[in-house]
């Protein structure tokens, strides 16, 4: 539940405001802290990492943004992305 949180992150802190004093890279860093954050409280609740976190980190990580760079320019999306609108 908490990677599905991280997922909204990004759009909420690249707002004006924070992205003015962040930056991109302190965007980026703050999504990190809270992953982080996840695992040092694995670590420390459980001695170890969830196996599901993991797993979910390296999606979030890996297949996160090359996905959304590859179909975020296609004609199918915006289509989708306009009926979606509409309804």
């Amino acid at each position: 539940m908490s990677l599905s949180f991280m997922t909204l992150l990004p759009p909420a802190l690249a707002r004006p405001t924070l992205a003015s004093l962040l930056g991109p890279a302190g965007v980026v860093a703050a999504i990190f802290a809270f992953i982080l954050a996840g695992s040092v409280y694995d670590l420390v609740t459980r001695r170890r990492i969830h196996p599901a976190y993991i797993l979910g980190v390296i999606f979030f990580i890996i297949a996160g943004p090359p996905v959304r760079l590859a179909i975020g320019a296609t004609p199918a999306w915006h289509h989708f992305v306009h009926w979606a609108i509409r309804q």
